[in-house]
């Protein structure tokens, strides 16, 4: 698959992100992680928002893969087909039909098949058999679905009285008899013993309403079942038809999502819980939690005994050399962030983040140095959340309860009296070069202090008329805008706004900037493909074409103490550095 993901990688290369520097911050949410058996140091990685990334040395870094349902569908199952190199699988469900279903390639991600079959509207998961891969089962929200021919037709695998599971969260084939099939819901497990013409309900032991997250079948006893529930971690010695419930790690979480057995060592078992990854070397009569993140899937590496990889619910991914021991985390070009805004300043570099994890301001100051979170303690009972730069300099935050500028490189804030206590505010739109003039979306109107705060004029009322995302000041003290409706120019300070004639009328433009040092020169994007302007935005050019939708640009920025690099913010990748040709 290596040679796939060559070209696969290339693909990505140009020309949208040919020359885009990846900045980070790296990590964020992971759902699965599997390893590539046929391709040593190949590791395929994958989010709930149907993000994909591939590596293809062992983690060290990671590249994103093109997938036409990027951030357009829920991702729940990815498989590997363990046979024939360069076929992946993918199950999605998502409101729009063309992104739901179950997705093939069969060149390791440049392309990918949406399998047309009617039954497979939402696929929840996937089994291959392993003897045959051309044996495959799908769990959807009716049912049981399998094909022996590779996917090009499938057979409702449910009895004919329609009892059986539904939905199907995870499957598992017997290793031997493709006929055997375990099927988990968000209420027990099932099996059938024919194909699915008649299923039964597996659940003597189990505490009722248990969510069957995935299945394990013993590769040294296929009669020996685990099953990873909300409930916690299940042993069966006797195909299911009987449960105990496996005592839980000190500090762990009941709720289990997934248990993955060491290939060669069968006592070594490893299960992702909500409260870490948790490990049993007896065969699963105890266990002992090894980290604390929580974790959603775990992979061994049949070519590396000792090797495993992991995906958190927030703190990407990880790899250890020790079965769990020790975790390094292997985020180099992962990104599943939720980056809202992107300030420059100075050398440093600062963006707002409101994932999981909660909300926090993010700073780089130099390159290759890591980000860091900004201390923002003093805004007692406040959650900073998006941050901008003025014209002069001034970092401003958006908080829950108001508004905050610091002149000191983030280290201090002092509080701006906010327009109005009872409207939250959305985003600061515009500040001057004193900090003087303000222009702040809120939820109930546009308004603007001319005295840094002290006393605020409504500018519109909600509901506006278009969307405006970010504005700059240009010749003339006028002011230019990103707007749902295009770029807009206003001559009075944000009353009255016409559209600029040219490239950029109409569609979208969902970011722009200017220069800090050269004057005229300003940048703007319409969703992913990023233009320039030499005049102040008379007249616009494209500079690098990007995906359109999927990677929206969502912020643009010019560091004064590094002017030859534009930084682009993106909706999902996280951030980038565009390096300047010489003509700018």
């Amino acid at each position: 698959m290596k040679t796939y993901f060559k070209v696969c990688f290339a693909l990505i290369s140009s020309p949208a992100w040919g020359s885009w520097e990846a900045l980070g911050p790296f990590g964020g949410s992971a759902t699965i992680i599997e390893v590539d058996s046929q391709n040593r140091g190949t590791v395929l990685a994958a989010t709930s928002n149907a993000q994909l990334f591939g590596s293809e040395d062992d983690g060290d870094s990671w590249n994103p893969l093109p997938f036409p349902a990027e951030l357009r569908a829920t991702l729940h199952a990815l498989v590997i087909d363990p046979h024939v190199p360069g076929v992946i699988l993918v199950g999605l469900s998502s409101d729009t039909s063309e992104f739901s279903g179950l997705f093939r390639t069969t060149d390791g991600g440049v392309t990918w098949r949406r399998l047309p079959d009617p039954h497979l509207k939402e696929v929840w998961s996937i089994a291959i058999w392993p003897r045959d891969s051309n044996v495959i089962a799908a769990g959807t929200l009716d049912g049981v679905f399998i094909t022996r021919d590779g996917g090009e037709a499938w057979v409702n695998a449910s009895a004919p009285d329609h009892t059986g599971p539904k939905p199907v969260v995870s499957l598992e084939f017997d290793p031997l008899d493709s006929n055997i099939l375990y099927a988990g819901t968000p209420h027990l497990p099932w099996k059938t013993v024919d194909g699915g013409a008649t299923w039964h309900s597996i659940y003597d032991g189990m505490l009722d309403d248990s969510d069957v997250f995935s299945i394990l079948i013993h590769n040294r006893s296929r009669q020996t079942l685990f099953a990873a529930a909300c409930g916690g971690i299940y042993r069966s010695p006797n195909g299911g038809q009987t449960w105990t419930k496996l005592k839980e790690a000190k500090g762990a979480s009941y709720r289990t999502y997934q248990i993955a057995q060491h290939p060669l060592r069968p006592n070594i078992l490893l299960a992702a819980t909500a409260h870490g990854l948790v490990k049993s070397v007896d065969g699963g009569n105890t266990w002992r939690r090894l980290s604390v993140q929580a974790t959603r899937w775990v992979a061994f590496d049949a070519a590396r005994p000792e090797r495993i990889f992991l995906a958190t619910d927030d703190a990407g991914l990880f790899r250890s050399d020790d079965l769990g021991e020790s975790l390094q985390a292997v985020n180099r070009g992962f990104t599943n962030r939720r980056l809202n805004s992107i300030a420059a300043s100075g050398n440093a570099l600062y963006v707002g983040l409101r994932d999981a994890a909660g909300a926090a301001i993010l700073r780089r100051t130099a390159p290759g140095q890591m980000w860091e979170a900004l201390p923002t303690e003093q805004l007692v009972q406040s959650s900073a959340s998006k941050v901008f730069a003025g014209d002069g300099g001034l970092l401003y935050l958006i908080t829950n309860d108001g508004l905050a500028v610091s002149s000191s490189d983030g280290l201090g804030w002092t509080a701006i009296r906010p327009p109005s206590r009872e409207s939250r505010l959305i985003d600061l739109l515009f500040a001057n070069s004193t900090g003087s003039m303000l222009l702040v979306d809120a939820e109930d109107g546009i308004y603007r202090t001319d005295d840094a705060g002290k006393t605020w004029d409504v500018v519109w009322h909600s509901p506006y008329p278009f969307r405006i995302y970010k504005a700059v000041m240009v010749d003339n003290n006028a002011l230019l805008a990103a707007t749902s409706r295009g770029l807009m120019r206003s001559d009075d300070r944000g009353l009255t706004w016409t559209p600029v004639p040219g490239a950029l009328r109409d569609s979208t433009v969902t970011a722009i900037c200017k220069h800090p040092k050269q004057p005229g020169l300003l940048f703007a994007s319409r969703y992913g493909t990023i233009f320039a302007s030499k005049d102040n935005g008379r007249t616009w050019a494209p500079i690098s074409a990007g995906e359109q939708g999927g990677n929206a640009v969502s912020g643009l920025a010019v560091l004064p103490g590094d002017p030859d690099r534009l930084i682009v913010l993106t909706e999902s990748r996280g951030v980038y550095a565009i390096q300047l040709g010489s003509e700018w």
